[in-house]
């Protein structure tokens, strides 16, 4: 079956007018964060003993890969129907003509959902759904210049634990800030997108809006892609030898609290910004160390907007934080991250990170993921996470590790201990999920409060106050590998309990959806 091409000739100039006001307006975020898709490249590439492979750090460069796309999905079927094609393996329209290559999909979202344990009158009075629209634009002009581009618009009525924490936090979680529908569901939407120039096979500069991700497991305590998209300016460089890769990014962050108004109606929200610094080295195919330091910059303080200081441009690691030590106004901390390849089924990760240690704010990871357990296709990983109290916080209430009022991190925040179990199993075009997670923590999990103020401190107390713990189950099948557009059944079991506070979850959804971006509901 051929590309689609003269029928859709006459668009091709408004297509690529309307990717290029996304990308000006709002632009990133690629497909290849899922972690379904991150745990099916990695088997992949651990099935070759010699290969150096960089998989600290997301999105990944793929030149540098060569796997299999399209979700690790390959399919072999032939079809002989146009709209059988464009529904099981093709984009819903496709232009390739000469050095351009342009691809344009739907995105979606519509499930209904049920709370079988909530026995507050929020059950009684919400019928729970969930309706999302959108496109997706992606495709590339000559091998050195690559685009996407990606809105969609989204309400929702969710389950109560869900409820408290969006109004508690005021963002949706990884979707910022909504709007009210009806009378307690949430309107919101998100545009993501980018554009990367590759001058060499050992440099490439990305530009957009979106997130990235530093770690090799389920959480990131150093960058986490829980939080709400952000514009940032990225440029990975690459040594010959594939043995050392550098990645130096700046970005836009803001808090929710409001500028002096003035004559506007509606002020704009106080800024900061984002600049870090990551070096990866494989010595050998086994090992994979990176090392991390990032400063959050002051942007505003009470005299107004504030420059960026001349050592934002430092291109090297650590000297930030070693001049800047980690108590002042510009918010520094660093961290380790570490993969080690123990067979071809099986690598141990783990990551430190130390925002004051002086302080005792320090968090460490520790996980292990085995490949092709006993079946081709079954997959598992186990993690343990432990932050101390304080952690993403600041003296400085502005200067905290946050954006949108999500910690950049772990998207709960400092102050918990935390296990987690994950087990998915693929078999063509079946997808099997079980995950579970348990967490002591010392700030309520349901009306969240993230001590990122550090004179907040005085009131969060140790581990064990909050108990939470939550069992995932999802079965799909896949229908289209280019958008990931799968019918879905999933059932979600949780429990957050306190001394004087209980809540039981039991929320089942049956979904159709192009599932491209990582939620993070389970904090």
């Amino acid at each position: 079956m051929k590309p689609i091409k003269s029928r859709f000739r006459k668009f091709e100039m408004l297509l690529l007018a309307f990717l290029a006001s996304g990308f000006f307006a709002q632009a990133q975020e690629n497909y290849q964060y899922l972690n379904r898709f991150n745990l099916l490249l990695t088997e992949r590439a651990n099935s070759s003993p010699d290969s150096i492979r960089h998989f600290g750090i997301r999105p990944y460069d793929l030149d540098h890969f060569s796997p299999v796309t399209d979700f690790g999905f390959i399919d072999s079927s032939s079809y002989y129907y146009l709209a059988q094609y464009k529904l099981l393996k093709d984009h819903l329209i496709s232009i390739e003509e000469g050095d351009l290559k342009l691809y344009m999909d739907p995105l979606g979202h519509g499930a209904i959902m049920r709370d079988f344990m909530d026995t507050t009158s929020y059950r009684d009075t919400v019928n729970m759904f969930r309706n999302t629209r959108g496109v997706m634009i992606q495709g590339s002009i000559t091998e050195k210049l690559r685009f996407f581009s990606c809105f969609h618009e989204s309400q929702a009525y969710f389950p109560n634990y869900l409820k408290n924490i969006i109004d508690s936090l005021g963002v949706v979680p990884g979707y910022g800030r909504p709007k009210p529908f009806g009378v307690v569901g949430f309107d919101y939407g998100v545009s993501n997108s980018w554009i990367s120039w590759k001058p060499a096979s050992w440099m490439d500069i990305t530009i957009g809006n979106g997130k990235n991700f530093i770690g090799h497991g389920y959480r990131s305590l150093l960058l986490s892609d829980a939080a709400f998209s952000y514009p940032y300016l990225r440029m990975n460089l690459w040594h010959s030898s594939e043995k050392l890769m550098y990645s130096w990014v700046q970005a836009g962050l803001q808090s929710l609290e409001r500028l002096p108004k003035g004559e506007v109606p509606e002020s704009l929200f106080k800024r900061k910004a984002l600049g870090y610094h990551y070096l990866s080295y494989c010595p050998v195919s086994w090992v994979e160390i990176g090392v991390f330091d990032a400063v959050i910059w002051e942007r505003w303080d009470s005299t107004g907007t504030q420059n960026l200081p001349l050592l934002a441009a430092n291109p090297i690691p650590l000297i930030n934080a070693g001049i800047l030590g980690f108590n002042g106004v510009q918010n520094a901390s660093v961290g380790v991250n570490l993969r080690l390849k123990i067979n071809d089924r099986m690598h141990a990760y783990g990551q430190f990170f130390a925002d004051d240690p002086s302080a005792g704010k320090t968090g460490w990871q520790a996980g292990v993921k085995f490949y092709r357990l006993g079946l081709k296709g079954l997959n598992l990983n186990l993690e343990v996470n432990q932050i101390e109290n304080g952690v993403y916080g600041s003296p400085y209430a502005l200067q905290n590790s946050s954006h949108f009022n999500q910690a950049l991190g772990h998207p709960a925040g400092g102050g918990l201990q935390e296990y987690i179990a994950d087990l998915n199993f693929r078999l063509e075009r079946f997808i099997f999920e079980f995950r579970y997670f348990n967490q002591e923590r010392s700030t309520n999990p349901v009306n969240l409060l993230i001590p990122f103020d550090d004179t907040d401190l005085s009131a969060v107390t140790e581990y064990k106050d909050y108990l939470v713990n939550q069992a995932d189950f999802s079965i799909a099948y896949l229908f289209n590998p280019k958008s990931n557009l799968r019918l879905e059944t999933s059932y979600t079991i949780r429990n957050d309990k306190h001394a004087d506070y209980k809540l039981a979850t039991a929320w089942w959804s049956v979904s159709l959806r192009t599932s491209i971006f990582n939620e993070y509901f389970d904090f």
